[in-house]
């Protein structure tokens, strides 16, 4: 993947694209932060606008 290595806090593994960390970001029932590193800020946007969580 260009620009950066997207992993997910629950599992800890390396996800393919932003879709699937937002899929994964909004699994769980009970969540409310989320964090996201990478280097692509149109991605960030994406992740931002498109997470459930109250805390990015």
């Amino acid at each position: 993947m260009a620009g950066g290595n997207l992993r997910t806090c629950a599992a800890g593994d390396p996800v393919k694209d932003v879709e699937e960390a937002v899929e994964t970001a909004n699994a769980p029932h009970f969540a409310n932060g989320a964090s996201i590193f990478y280097d692509d800020g149109g991605k960030v946007r994406c992740f931002r606008e498109h997470i459930g969580s109250g805390l990015l």
